[in-house]
């Protein structure tokens, strides 16, 4: 697991480190420079010929002096790097870094409108400007980063990509070499595809100052981090039966939409999770009961007939999953939440979820933290009367403000997915596969989730390890397979190990 923070909080910490703990600027630019460049002969060293160009692109300030750090380290393994200094002015130590590179003869180009830069670099890395950019760069500087796209080789970013998360241009990195930590701006939907594969340079920062920032930073997952805690699925008792192993109840299914409940019935099945009742309309059961295999079926109105006793043989409930719209779901979406610990609202249930609380019929205290929504960005559009691109520029606020409002854990799907609880805290899941954007696979992430849900692990976690256990499916499918579909990925999802 890692842990990603704002600029704004970066820039707090660094100024700790240089202040009060009286840690010199200059040896964490070196540290950066030396480690930085480390990483990138880790990952890249067998592709950059010994002697190629390497193109090192400086701002005016510390990123710049980053690069040119690195510049120096690349002279010294025996390559030829040259570097483009984007301004005819740079801060205290980005000028000491120049001199530098200048005594070792490394070539300084004085880059201005017009200056012709070569296609002939192996690598280019972006020094240009790092998170305390403010805005979108300014001309001529977009320019510049127009150029450098351009070029055909291996595109590296320092901390972040030159003018990412702005309406401006961005560099297109590779990777991204992330100083210290990560930083927020970096996972947005609409920055995380410009910036490559994300590595974390750890630099010397005081201890209590990092552990400090750790604990309150927005928490980063990736499927690797699966089984480390919180993130894990209990053990299984060798005396467990199905009445101890979970129950499940899917609340879900209109005329021509049974295949997303059954989606996420497939998802419980292949799940930890004994048992799993299927809850239709009368019309649909009929139905549905001829093709019943190893679920029960009932209806909607047997469960409002439920006793209390019947009401708690559910251990998690799956709402909206195929329900359409045409019919009025609100009363027992209420009933469902009033009465149930926990669950997932899914699909066609958000929009009744929220018609409850505009009626008055739910509040947050109903909700309670122990109900999850899981809207992809259509979803939380009209869920949140938000615009979509302003919602892929910076979900965030919104994400906590309807997470307080509704009392929920809100999972907002996309190619990266962010989690937001009600009382504001932020994680991230790493997603970028593609092959995951097929009909259906929301089905199976809210059964995924409605399983683990079903284990006992509290709603926030296991709405986060429902979503890595996803990714980790939809992974291992199309490495193995290629392209998939919804149902290949229910059968995927929990890891099949002996008992």
């Amino acid at each position: 697991m890692n842990r990603a923070v704002t600029p704004e909080v970066m820039g707090r910490i660094e100024k700790q480190t240089y202040g009060f703990y009286g840690i010199p600027e200059m040896l964490l630019m070196e540290q950066a420079g030396l480690l930085g460049w480390e990483r990138i002969i880790s990952l890249y060293g067998k592709e950059l010929i010994s002697g190629g160009k390497i193109l090192f692109v400086a701002g005016s300030g510390n990123n710049g002096g980053d690069a040119m750090v690195m510049a120096r380290r690349a002279l010294h393994q025996g390559f030829s790097p040259e570097v483009l200094l984007a301004t005819d002015s740079q801060n205290e130590l980005a000028t000491l870094q120049k001199t530098i590179c200048d005594t070792l003869d490394i070539p300084l180009i004085q880059w201005a409108p017009g200056t012709f830069i070569p296609d002939s670099y192996l690598m280019v890395v972006d020094g240009l400007v790092g998170s305390g950019l403010s805005g979108a760069l300014r001309p001529p500087l977009d320019e510049l980063v127009d150029e450098i796209n351009a070029l055909r080789g291996v595109k590296i970013a320092i901390d972040m990509p030159s003018g990412i998360a702005t309406d401006g241009s961005w560099f297109i990195a590779d990777t991204t070499l992330a100083m210290g930590f990560l930083k927020e701006e970096l996972l947005l939907p609409n920055s995380r595809g410009g910036c490559g594969s994300l590595e974390v340079i750890s630099l010397d920062f005081p201890e209590t100052l990092v552990s400090e920032y750790w604990n309150n930073g927005t928490e980063v997952l990736r499927i690797e981090d699966i089984g480390t805690a919180p993130y894990e699925l209990p053990e299984v008792d060798k005396t467990a039966y199905k009445s101890t192993r979970g129950h499940v109840g899917v609340f879900g299914g209109s005329p021509g939409m049974l295949g997303a409940p059954r989606l996420a019935l497939r998802s419980v099945t292949r799940s930890p999770a004994g048992r799993v009742t299927l809850f239709v309309d009368d019309e649909l059961f009929p139905l549905v009961q001829r093709e019943q295999k190893s679920e029960v079926i009932r209806t909607e109105e047997d469960y409002l007939a439920y006793n209390l006793e019947q009401r708690r043989g559910l251990n998690a409930a799956i709402l909206g999953p195929g329900w359409g719209r045409d019919s009025d779901r609100v009363p027992l979406l209420v009933r469902v939440v009033q009465s149930q610990e926990c669950g997932v609202i899914d699909a066609d249930g958000i929009p009744f979820l929220k018609e409850a609380f505009y009626q008055g019929e739910l509040t947050a205290q109903d909700t309670n933290g122990r109900w999850i929504i899981t809207p992809h960005m259509g979803e939380f559009v009209e869920f949140s009367g938000i615009p979509k691109g302003e919602l892929f520029v910076d979900p965030r606020p919104h994400l906590r403000a309807m997470a307080e409002e509704f009392g929920v854990v809100i999972v907002l799907k996309s190619h990266i997915t962010w989690i937001a609880t009600p009382e504001g805290k932020l994680r991230v899941v790493e997603g970028m596969n593609p092959a995951m954007g097929t009909a259906g696979s929301g089905d199976v992430l809210a059964g995924t989730i409605g399983a683990v849900l079903s284990q006992g692990i509290e709603p926030d976690i296991a709405a986060t390890l429902g979503v890595m256990l996803h990714q980790q499916a939809g992974k291992s499918l199309f490495d193995r397979v290629g392209w998939f579909d919804a149902y290949d990925l229910s059968q995927e999802v929990f890891p099949r190990e002996r008992p």
